[in-house]
């Protein structure tokens, strides 16, 4: 058989039968030149392996070719190039295959092993599967493999193998560049010492298994050029399968997946890991976290990105299970074309940087997911950021700004700055969710309404510094029992404002639900509808520390079953009031409109409330200046403005500067001739006055007995109801407080003229 050609391994002219038999008794490797050798493949291709250096001789061809016998012809179990006398440095390795006439093969050869243990080697061509390779002499300048080129790796696990099967791939130094046609399933292709792989191409799948590194593509100490698999990388039971990992410190140049990134059961497991920077990446399909930490995710020590995901992002019951991170740098700009959903693993769906994040663009939603950073860019949801069962959606940064962030619909979940949030915009209502900002929030802008839940936090924006401008399309809704303050709510430290909210304001059953609040100034505060207060203290309402530059409310003010409900107050000076409707309170709790004035010595005037206009009418209210918290009185020279009221008069009292008779404050009801100024007078001589006072309706009290309703200051410039203008003293503040009676009915209205 020395002289045996290729060509007449298959001979159909044999009988099947002949042919076996002439298998059992020839030698099944076949030297053909110092180049070549040949023999026939389980299905009957004949194989050729072609080497680019003159090794073969008729001695050693049978154990540089390892074959054994099986289907009809033999299986090439290893290509062992270390017992070569020969010089082998370098050398290339090709396997092809030819179908022959009328037979049954594929025209792909299978290769077990291709044992080149310090040697180098050229391009390794393998027309069929490859179980594994071992070469490379760990030289810096010369590659270990230039090129790996085969159609699978791993396909057939170690059933193409020898009596020690192993599909793990030594690699001492340099890969020029593994290219393979179809999947890469189960083996391990282990670059070791300082070898870098120059690039990856897959045209299947990376395929994990249930071994630890299975399906595994990786670098002890070495970078890696761009990868590109076609298919999709899937993970399985052992940690680490499905998995491409860069060494120490080194970098993936890119990376692009056509399919999906498959999380499993195995830590690591579907996933890829850069040790340095991971550049662009790319995958067609989805993120999907598995049952173990890690799986399903891309993740660098250093810079990541751009990153594109045609898909989404869903986590795991992992911790940390379907996610892109940067663990030390940078993530870039981030574009997913489904969602981001969070899954019950710790962290799990989630997108996160220590230090920045580019641009983050989310098609879907961001259903329970995370995004996390300390510098996020911006934010654009097509969809909501909502809560997962009982997983938070959150978008948050540590330690500084984020934004601007657009969501396309609603917003349940908890949108966060550790420093500065430059813009919010949501197109639908944020539902029980959380805006929240520790240096300032520039504008808020809402189109549908912030609606507080049954916790506390819930449908609000807070900010422990200032709040720019807000808008809101339609209502303001406070939360409900169980949550015990801030729900549906807008609450600034410091400044706030402008304010503008389509619907109207609505308390809640909670303390400060349903309402806005600065700790400073507040600018103008515009709402469509009603101001309504709760059945909770504080609920409903419109407060400012300091000045609120004015207040609009469109339809009417009623007030509600606790404390403090459906009031506007400034603990400096309130602008103007403007009540389109009717303000409607009760006896136990009348509505509050407030100012307490600037409290400034070197002022001429004190403005407490600029003006009041009502279009209907007055019922069970409390109009105050210089009252503080608690309704505390605190200046003496208060004034306010010009009070029209177009309707009536009804139960209801208006002090500037003065206080109830006997007990101080205004728990005794105003109107009597034993009122008094404030005793804080900071801007001394400062006259506590009203410019003018205009009723066009009645003015009555009620029947209860014991209770008196006023209009209270030292000087009133005008006075008119029902059409008819009262002639007030020439002389004010009177040498004596003057009462004028108005309402002879009920007997308890009176005009107080203190002195």
């Amino acid at each position: 058989m020395d002289n045996f050609q290729t060509p007449d391994m298959n001979n159909t002219s044999h009988s099947p039968r002949i042919e076996i038999l002439e298998q059992r008794i020839a030698p099944a490797a076949v030297f053909i030149n110092s180049t070549t050798g040949g023999y026939k493949d389980v299905d009957g291709d004949l194989v050729t392996v072609k080497f680019s250096l003159p090794i073969l001789t008729t001695a050693n061809v049978a154990s540089v070719l390892e074959t054994a016998p099986l289907g009809i012809g033999y299986q090439l179990q290893e290509i062992n190039l270390t017992g070569v006398t020969a010089s082998v440095a370098g050398i290339g390795i090709t396997v092809t295959a030819v179908k022959a006439p009328h037979g049954i093969g594929d025209g792909r050869a299978n290769v077990g092993d291709i044992v080149a243990t310090g040697i180098n080697l050229g391009a390794v061509i393998v027309h069929g599967d490859l179980g594994a390779i071992q070469a490379g002499s760990g030289s810096a300048t010369k590659p270990a493999i230039a090129l790996l080129d085969v159609v699978s790796m791993g396909l057939y696990g170690d059933d193409t193998q020898g009596a020690s099967p192993a599909l793990t791939s030594d690699i001492d130094g340099n890969l020029g560049a593994l290219n393979v046609v179809g999947s890469v399933s189960n083996v391990d292709v282990h670059v070791t010492g300082a070898g870098s792989i120059g690039s990856l191409t897959i045209g299947g799948s990376l395929i994990g298994g249930a071994a630890g590194n299975s399906g595994c593509i990786q670098t002890d100490d070495g970078p890696i050029g761009p990868v590109t698999i076609a298919g999709s990388i899937i993970g399985g039971a052992g940690a680490a399968s499905g998995n491409i990992s860069s060494g120490s410190g080194h970098n993936i140049a890119s990376v692009a997946i056509g399919g999906s990134l498959i999380g499993a059961s195995g830590e690591f497991s579907g996933s890829v890991t850069s040790n340095g920077s991971l550049g662009p990446v790319t995958i067609g399909g989805s993120i999907l976290g598995g049952s173990k930490n890690f799986s399903g995710a891309i993740i660098a020590n250093n810079a990541i990105g751009p990153v594109t995901i045609r898909g989404s992002v869903s986590g795991g019951t992992g911790s940390m299970s379907g996610i892109v991170q940067s663990q030390s740098a940078s993530l870039g700009t981030v574009t997913v074309g489904g969602s981001v959903v969070g899954g019950t693993g710790g962290s799990a769906g989630a997108l996160l940087a220590t230090d920045k994040i580019g641009a983050v663009n989310i098609t879907g939603d961001v259903s329970g997911g995370l995004i996390n950073a300390d510098v996020i860019q911006s934010v654009t949801i097509g969809g909501s950021l909502t809560d997962n069962t009982n997983i938070e959606g959150a978008i948050y940064t540590n330690s500084g700004n984020l934004g601007p962030v657009i969501i396309g619909r609603q917003l349940n979940g908890y949108l966060a700055s550790d420093a500065i949030l430059t813009s919010v915009s949501v197109g639908g209502s944020v539902v029980g969710g959380e805006i929240d900002a520790t240096t300032a929030i520039e504008s808020v802008t809402i189109g549908g309404s912030l609606i507080g839940g049954a916790v506390s936090d819930s449908g609000y924006i807070v900010s422990s510094g200032s709040i720019g401008a807000v808008k809101i399309g339609q209502n303001i809704i406070g939360g409900i029992t169980g949550s015990t303050s801030y729900s549906g709510a807008i609450n600034a430290a410091t400044t706030l404002g402008p304010v503008t909210v389509g619907g109207s304001l609505t308390g809640g059953s909670a303390n400060y639900s349903g309402v806005i609040l600065s700790g400073q100034t507040m600018g103008a505060v515009t709402i469509g509808g009603a101001l309504i207060g709760g059945s909770a203290q504080d609920s409903g309402g419109i407060q400012a520390t300091g000045s609120l530059k004015s207040a609009t409310i469109g339809g009417s003010v009623f007030g509600g079953g606790a404390a403090y409900t459906a009031e506007i107050v400034s603990g400096a000076t309130l602008g103007a009031v403007t009540v389109n409707g009717n303000i409607i309170g009760n006896a136990a709790h009348p509505v509050l409109i407030r100012g307490e004035g600037t409290l400034n010595a070197a002022n001429k005037t004190d403005v407490a409330i600029a003006s009041l206009t009502v279009g209907g009418s007055v019922t069970d209210a409390l109009i105050l200046g210089g009252y503080g918290p608690t309704n505390n009185p605190d200046n003496g020279n208060a004034q306010i403005g010009a009070v029209t009221i177009g309707g009536d008069w009804i139960a209801s009292s208006i002090a500037a500067g003065i206080e109830d008779t006997g007990t101080g404050g205004i728990a005794g009801g105003f109107g009597n001739a034993s009122d008094f100024q404030i005793a804080t007078k900071p801007g001394g001589s400062i006259v506590a006055k009203i410019a003018g006072i205009t009723i066009g309706g009645t003015i009555i009290g009620d029947a209860d007995a014991g209770d008196h309703f006023g209009f209270d200051a030292q000087a009133i410039g005008s006075f008119s109801f029902a059409g008819t203008e009262l002639t007030l003293p020439a002389t004010q503040p009177p040498a004596s407080n003057v009462t004028i009676a108005l309402s002879p009915t009920t007997g308890d209205v009176n005009i107080e003229l203190v002195a």
